[in-house]
């Protein structure tokens, strides 16, 4: 018997993938902006968009949750969202109508994106790195580089050191195996702060973290001190500060 091998995610794949899982209803509660999205707007907010009027991308928006709980905690700020599910973004533009200004909202094809360099102060980009195998991370990465002002920010969650083969299932039709959520690499906090640094990002902070209401997360942290639960605490939370040098080019 030959040793399954996984799939090897295409855009195409990809974009088909979350187009799907943006119409099935039961999948709404999964996604993480929509569980956790607010916790995470509440802790970053005030160190990565400081000023009235400033400029923020959510860069893998999906349906458009996050974005929503920014208007409601800062309605001064000027929201924009990027993502390759055509069906994402339909759906997004109505979770954000009722948001003024509009947020601008665009289906990518490819990067570089069509905005100027240098448009925003800060980037989101919520449960992404997990999906991206090289060189499709490089040209994220790279492009929100190019999209950020000097200065700016990019604040970055990811499962903190998942073991992907847990919810790994195999295809019946052609045999590939892949993750049910489509996750693709597994991040630990150091190796996401060697990755970023690579690419032209210093560290801010980076946490292990729980996202849940604060009762919740010191009833969580008092039975981890005493032994009572050994995993870790699931989310990694970062926020990294674009460096003025140039990009390191991994790609040679």
């Amino acid at each position: 018997m030959s040793i399954p091998q996984d799939i090897e995610w295409t855009p195409e794949q990809v974009a088909r993938f979350w187009d799907y899982q943006s119409h099935r209803p039961s999948a709404t509660a999964n996604y993480f902006s929509v569980s956790h999205g607010m916790p995470v707007a509440k802790r970053t907010l005030s160190c990565v968009a400081k000023h009235k009027s400033a400029r923020i991308l959510d860069f893998g928006c999906g349906t458009g949750n996050f974005l929503k709980f920014i208007s409601q905690l800062r309605p001064d700020i000027l929201l924009h969202g990027a993502d390759f599910s055509h069906e994402s973004i339909r759906i997004a533009q109505k979770t954000c109508a009722s948001i003024e200004p509009l947020p601008d909202l665009r289906t990518l094809n490819r990067v570089p994106t069509s905005w100027a360099s240098e448009s925003f102060d800060a980037v989101f980009s919520l449960e992404v790195v997990e999906h991206l195998a090289n060189p499709a991370l490089e040209a994220m990465l790279t492009e929100i580089h190019r999209l950020l002002k000097n200065g700016g920010y990019v604040v970055i969650t990811t499962p903190n050191d998942e073991d992907l083969e847990q919810l790994h299932t195999c295809c019946p039709n052609c045999g590939r195996t892949f993750h049910i959520w489509q996750h693709v690499r597994s991040w630990s906090r150091n190796s996401l702060i060697e990755f970023m640094s690579l690419h032209g990002f210093a560290l801010v902070s980076a946490n292990s973290t729980e996202l849940r209401p604060l009762r919740m997360r010191v009833l969580l942290w008092a039975a981890r001190a005493v032994g009572l639960i050994k995993s870790k605490p699931p989310r990694i939370l970062a926020i990294f500060r674009k460096q003025t040098s140039t990009v390191t080019d991994t790609t040679q």
